[in-house]
């Protein structure tokens, strides 16, 4: 398998779609039944190049989009980066590209998106891949998590977290990974990939302002349902104690059967930080899905 410090280039086409006004981009890579892969934050659908190759190679076209907001995908002109509207996003992307169903594998912000439209979208979503995010029925913003992670509160502060993330040429970027992978050391070009793609006109305050984005009503309403598709939530273990007992509760929050794995020695990143073990819990639940249909 491909080490995480590959410089391989990334065989992939960019095309883009309509979602209400705005063209979104995305990566577009093999051919076969579809996986949508949906990045977080602070990252870049380039998180995906490798696990695109691993699932052409395994006879999965996957397509990583580029979610609003981040380049070269439109910033909406309205601030619009509610959850419901990720989601519908993510549904129009696979209606654009003519399939009925998908699966879907997100880290972050787009583990969220993932969780929201499995329970938005039951029978569009067949299977989900869940990275570093518990399921939103046992993951609760208490104080302890706040304490943890207050990133959850201050970047909601639009244009003060706007600067402070910008300031001193996107340090907050390094600080966030220290902080959330304390292990992890950190390939450069990853790393300069991002700030790259931050540092271009809006994109900061556009990545930051899902932080003060709404739900929406309707998915307000249903986000604490429990997860009906087969799943897999990956984690890291040097994760804050109060998510790691999130993650100990996730089995609750999901359809029997489904795996819930903690990574040794991983923080957020589990995909990027032990890609090969990432790889092969992937292949080995899609496999497993491929066996029971």
């Amino acid at each position: 398998m491909p080490s995480n410090n590959s410089n391989n280039h990334w065989e992939s086409s960019i095309n883009t779609f309509q979602s209400g006004s705005i063209r979104l981009a995305y990566q577009d890579v093999g051919k076969g039944p579809l996986v949508v892969l949906l990045h977080g934050f602070p990252d870049t659908a380039d998180t995906w190049e490798e696990t695109q190759q691993i699932l052409k190679t395994a006879g999965y076209r996957s397509c990583a989009l580029h979610l609003r907001g981040y380049s070269p995908s439109d910033i909406p002109k309205d601030g619009e980066y509610g959850l419901a509207t990720l989601v519908a996003d993510t549904m129009k992307l696979v209606e654009h590209l003519g399939y009925q169903e998908c699966i879907l594998v997100g880290h972050d912000w787009g583990a969220m998106i993932t969780y929201a439209a499995a329970i938005l979208h039951p029978e569009k979503v067949t299977a989900i891949v869940t990275l570093a995010i518990p399921p939103p029925k046992v993951s609760h913003a208490n104080w302890r998590e706040r304490l943890l992670r207050p990133h959850n509160v201050y970047l909601g502060w639009g244009q003060l977290a706007h600067w402070w993330v910008k300031r001193n040429k996107h340090s907050a970027i390094d600080f966030f990974y220290r902080q959330w992978s304390p292990n992890w050391r950190v390939p450069v070009q990853h790393m300069s990939r991002i700030k790259k793609a931050f540092a271009l006109p809006d994109r900061t305050a556009a990545a930051v302002d899902y932080y003060a984005a709404p739900i929406g009503e309707k998915l307000a309403s249903m986000i604490n349902n429990p997860i009906t598709q087969p799943a897999l939530v990956l984690y890291g273990l040097d994760e804050p104690k109060v998510r790691l007992e999130m993650f100990s509760k996730a089995k609750s929050a999901l359809s029997k059967g489904s795996v819930v794995i903690g990574f040794e020695g991983v923080g957020h990143w589990p995909h990027r930080e032990q890609p090969e073990k990432f790889y092969k819990e992937l292949l080995a639940f899609l496999q497993n899905l491929s066996v029971k249909l």
